[in-house]
């Protein structure tokens, strides 16, 4: 497989606060924004988050038999590659694979061959050591790619997965339109993600969704929209599902982390010690919280085929 290039330097702009469909939003993808929130943050959730054996951005999933957090990082992965239907020998691509969670759990217990894609160069990185300390190297690899426009041949894989990564995208219809093309006839697309339950928003729900958004640098869109984007590409048989009862105490606890360090975080902001994204991070867990709370927005989790 050849060594994927970076991907070309966007023009940046301000942070945009979606809360309508992709379509009517113009403006550039800010990739630079997205690579600055993720070093930022890394700190926090190495804290408080993942460690060394889910090294898991995700919400997790707490079904029955569930009774960690690390666990329900690590049932997340169990739970999709049960709805995937993946084949011992299936090739994956998991597309925005932070560092390499769940890409590493793949090559673990899955036959097949495995490679992960970021555009942040230094969670590449971090994902390549982490492989080399696991010594899966002959497993799973990892390059630097834009998910939305990568160097891989067509019919490169069998399954494409992009576990809450897909909401940095600002024109999703590009990164189906390139998993398409990078699936083999027959190939699978499975995505789980925040969906939204509506296209209007009080002012109250606007702020909370704009708050959301602001701090992880993320561009909701609805269910309804992301399905029809999927079917007009060509997918078939697709099929969606709600999952939010299984992830509500991650919500949560996210709610409940951010309640924990309220001193420490002001302090740190007014000190100076909390860097941008690591503020708005910290806010954008109250915003997550009061929007699923509010019904707002679903867990949603969804597969589709490429035609045979």
């Amino acid at each position: 497989m050849p060594t994927a290039p970076e991907p070309d330097e966007r023009e940046t702009t301000a942070t945009r606060l979606l809360v309508h469909p992709p379509s009517e939003v113009i403006q550039a993808d800010d990739y630079e924004a997205i690579r600055a929130y993720y070093r930022q943050t890394l700190r926090d959730y190495r804290l408080l988050w993942f460690n060394d054996e889910t090294l898991a951005y995700h919400y997790g999933y707490w079904d029955r038999g569930v009774h960690s957090h690390q666990k329900a990082l690590l049932r997340l992965n169990e739970k999709l590659y049960e709805i995937s239907g993946a084949t011992k020998n299936a090739s994956i691509l998991d597309a925005g694979c932070g560092v390499g969670g769940t890409a590493v759990w793949l090559a673990r217990h899955h036959g097949g061959p495995v490679v992960g894609i970021n555009i942040v160069e230094d969670q590449i990185t971090q994902a390549n050591a982490n492989c080399r300390r696991l010594h899966l190297e002959d497993s799973v690899s990892f390059y630097v790619e834009d998910y939305c426009n990568t160097s891989f041949p067509d019919d490169s894989f069998d399954q494409v997965w992009a576990i809450e990564s897909l909401c940095h995208a600002l024109d999703k219809r590009r990164f189906c339109e390139e998993a398409f093309r990078l699936l083999r006839p027959g190939g699978i697309l499975l995505m789980s993600d925040f969906l939204l339950t509506k296209h209007t928003f009080s002012s109250t729900e606007e702020r909370w969704i704009r708050q959301w958004n602001r701090g992880w640098v993320t561009h909701f869109t609805t269910l309804t929209e992301m399905r029809r984007m999927i079917e007009d590409t060509g997918f078939e048989q697709v099929q969606a599902s709600d999952h939010s009862a299984y992830v509500a105490p991650s919500v949560k606890r996210l709610h409940h982390m951010a309640l924990l360090t309220t001193v420490p975080a002001i302090t740190g902001h007014i000190l100076g010690q909390f860097v941008n994204h690591e503020w708005e991070n910290y806010k954008a867990c109250f915003a997550q919280y009061r929007a699923f709370r509010n019904d707002l927005w679903r867990y949603g989790i969804i597969r589709a085929e490429k035609p045979a």
